[in-house]
């Protein structure tokens, strides 16, 4: 005779009790926070990459040379040192008492030539200037010009002293007097004698990149920042990263695109301020200095800056798109599966054709995470040691990031998706 064991009565099955949400003060003041960070990375961007221009630029001749160096070929720089040497060559030479000395052996009815020959005279030694200009040889002269300028306004900038290249009033001056002595000699060699008289310590052959009366009082401001330059980048990463950090659990992807966000409107505020200063400088300059060259001079110092707009834009975009695709959303989901099914049927084909090399591994499946993140810090290591990477740097770093990440899933994708169709023999066992 079976017993039969009465079960208790079992009710409803219990509700799962929701966890406990952190009280509202704290997530008010956890809100603050972020805000605060992400405000602060957006303001300190611009500020970090100028800081880290005038390192690199305004503080290191090595860099400024190289990067000044293209103006020697540009046709607005040459045609201001042209006009420049010439004018100065002409002002220590009366060429009309040349010109008419010329004349007076000649009858009296080419007396009525001064004119026009005296003209013809100063335009044969501007054409000359110009045409030394324009060769391989004014390159070497700019170069080293440059580089002794800039050295003089380092001795000025850090207080060292030395020479007085650059003026009380300011003005960063490139001494081209070279070019001066190398025109003449040309000019010499043509039959121009008369230019064998010009002192050339007395030509004033010089041209203004620069100018701001507050060159002087910038001392202790370049001193600062020669001190600070290496933080700011690291400052700016901390408040972003802090912001992501703070960030509610189960928020930190939003947390990652709102601090790409900061990000990219700090670089925003950089390209307002590049293209703002730019107005500024161009009526700080003399007007003896040509806008077309004093233009050419400001896009050439400031091209990093520019650069350092696109990079930052760039790195931000990645981020965003990034945390949005592995992201919960419709389409970030829909995207993975099928980029999932994608790489499934890729090895699919590959393991049909009997290429073991193309196998999935069960290791890279397995540490497929790790494997990404290793990837990422590889390449994050490889664009901050990179000595002054451009945007083509870069783009190249997210292509091999694209491939990296395509070979991990590829020979992490699902084993059991390439496994072959069951046989006929084995439809029968499983049926049986």
């Amino acid at each position: 005779m079976a017993v039969q064991v009465q079960q208790p009565p079992t009710g409803p099955p219990a509700e799962r009790v929701p966890e406990a949400e952190p009280p509202r003060k704290n997530r008010l003041w956890r809100r603050a926070c972020v805000a605060l960070l992400l405000i602060l990375g957006a303001i300190l961007t611009p500020v970090a990459v100028l800081v880290t221009y005038t390192k690199t630029q305004i503080l290191d001749t090595d860099r400024y040379v190289a990067t000044v160096k293209p103006l020697a070929s540009d046709p607005a720089i040459q045609n201001y040192v042209a006009d420049t040497v010439s004018t100065n060559l002409l002002a220590q030479v009366d060429v009309k008492s040349y010109v008419n000395d010329a004349l007076a052996v000649l009858p009296p009815q080419a007396q009525g030539l001064s004119g026009p020959v005296t003209s013809a005279v100063e335009s044969f030694v501007h054409e000359a200037t110009l045409r030394f200009v324009q060769s391989p040889a004014f390159q070497q002269i700019w170069v080293q010009a440059n580089r002794v300028a800039h050295a003089q306004m380092n001795k000025v900038l850090t207080n060292e002293g030395g020479n007085v290249t650059v003026e009380r009033s300011g003005a960063v001056k490139v001494d081209l007097k070279g070019v001066a002595g190398a025109v003449q000699k040309q000019l010499s060699n043509s039959g121009l004698t008369v230019v064998d008289r010009i002192p050339l310590d007395r030509v004033n052959g010089s041209i203004t990149v620069f100018q701001s009366e507050d060159l002087y009082k910038a001392r202790k401001g370049a001193q600062l920042l020669n001190d600070i330059g290496y933080a700011m980048p690291f400052i700016v990463l901390a408040c972003l990263g802090g912001a992501v950090l703070l960030s509610a659990p189960g928020r930190k992807r939003r947390g990652f695109i709102k601090a790409a966000v900061a990000f990219a409107f700090g670089a925003v505020i950089l390209a307002l301020l590049v293209n703002g200063a730019r107005h500024f400088y161009l009526t700080a300059l003399p007007t003896s200095v040509p806008h077309s060259a004093a233009a050419a001079i400001y896009d050439t110092l400031l091209r990093s800056l520019h650069t350092s707009v696109r990079n930052i834009l760039l790195v931000a975009i990645v981020i965003a798109v990034t945390a949005y695709v592995i992201g919960p959303s419709h389409p970030a989901v829909a995207f993975r599966n099928w980029w999932a099914r994608t790489m499934t049927w890729a090895g699919g084909g590959a393991h049909r054709t009997g290429w073991g090399v193309m196998s999935s591994s069960a290791w890279v499946a397995k540490n497929k995470r790790v494997l990404r993140i290793i990837l990422a810090v590889l390449l994050f290591l490889a664009a901050f040691r990179w000595p002054h990477p451009t945007t083509a740097v870069l783009i190249w770093l997210v292509v091999l990031a694209l491939i990296g990440l395509v070979i991990i899933d590829f020979y992490g994708r699902e084993v059991a998706a390439e496994s072959s169709p069951p046989s006929g023999e084995d439809r029968v066992h499983a049926e049986a």
